[in-house]
């Protein structure tokens, strides 16, 4: 089989792991294998010359890593074979990107998705036949070279805490809950908030309110290599929304040896399990939120248990599973 990879352009370090191991696989498997990336923000222009100039001219299959609607387009327009990869659940406030991912989903010939979380979402938009479940895996080559190169950073506090979320109105539910839990603490705690959107100055105003802003830092997005840094030097990551389709930050927090305090919902639920690799609150629970911060500062041993789970958790996300459902999920099309 002619396969044709195009990888996701907002990848990390601008390198898609995805498609570099797919590819590996598949010519051990007697594939054969190009990757054709597309320009990360070109003009409509730019990417319409790029995919006229001999775009998967002797594909027969292509698999678009990520929302790339001109891609998908292009494949289809061509009568190619269509893999659609889908690890995000779309619930930020960009209601195009759904769209987007929705239309992509419901035309491929195969749908991946990482967990049951993204395919309950991608069925209640009417996909079904065309889904197949390829878990995801966690690029350890990238966020070794993170731990090689970034030292530990310096403490704020006793209990330095991160959380990551797109500040939006989606996940401020989540974010007034983690706030309203730590004005409840008497801990020499300070929390660094990772993600950028329109709701950030309701969000620093809240944190005022609650007689908190001097005890959290919003940091906006970050590269890889300083959200390392920061998980390293972290005693907790919360992540108290469970937006994402697949919490890959979570996996960042585990293989960083930094204990997760999460939500029981979305995705999460399906990742963290309660006293094995984190600890777990129902989702709006200030109190329980609140308490198991406190139960992680205070309970001896506690930390190290988390971590030692959390490091097995990233150790089952291997990449050879992953490109083999992948690719045995392309090769059923064939």
């Amino acid at each position: 089989m002619k396969i044709l990879l195009v990888p996701d352009p907002t990848a990390p370090n601008g390198q898609d792991a995805f498609c570099r191991e797919l590819a590996k696989l598949a010519q051990d498997r007697g594939h054969e294998t190009a990757v054709q990336p597309l320009p990360n923000g070109a003009s409509e222009d730019a990417l319409r010359q790029t995919l006229s100039e001999g775009f998967a001219s002797t594909a027969g299959t292509v698999i678009i890593n990520g929302i790339q609607p001109e891609a998908f387009a292009a494949a289809k327009a061509l009568g190619k074979r269509t893999v659609f990869r889908l690890v995000e659940s779309c619930a930020g406030d960009d209601e195009a990107a759904r769209e987007r991912a929705k239309t992509m989903a419901l035309t491929a010939d195969r749908l991946l998705l990482p967990n049951s979380h993204l395919s309950s979402i991608a069925k209640s938009w009417g996909c079904d036949g065309n889904i197949r479940i390829v878990p995801y895996a966690y690029d350890r080559i990238v966020f070794g070279q993170i731990a090689l190169l970034t030292p530990h950073t310096s403490r704020r506090s006793a209990f330095p805490l991160i959380a990551s979320a797109p500040l939006s109105q989606k996940s401020s539910p989540g974010l007034e809950t983690l706030f309203s839990a730590l004005a409840r603490l008497r801990l020499d705690y300070h929390l660094s908030v990772i993600g950028e959107g329109s709701m950030l100055e309701a969000l620093r105003a809240r944190a005022q309110a609650l007689q908190i802003a001097e005890r959290v830092s919003f940091l906006g997005a970050l590269a890889p290599v300083r959200v390392g840094e920061l998980l390293r030097a972290s005693k907790a990551f919360i992540d108290p929304c469970g937006l994402d389709g697949f919490p890959n930050r979570i996996l960042q927090a585990f293989a960083a040896g930094c204990p997760v305090v999460a939500a029981r919902s979305g995705a999460l639920a399906e990742i963290v399990h309660h006293e094995q690799n984190g600890l777990c609150f129902p989702a709006g629970d200030v109190a329980a939120l609140a308490e198991a911060l406190v139960t992680l500062y205070s309970l001896p041993g506690l930390s190290l248990q988390l971590i030692a789970g959390g490091i097995k958790t990233v150790e089952r996300h291997d990449w050879s599973s992953t490109a083999d459902a992948a690719l045995t999920a392309v090769e059923e099309l064939a």
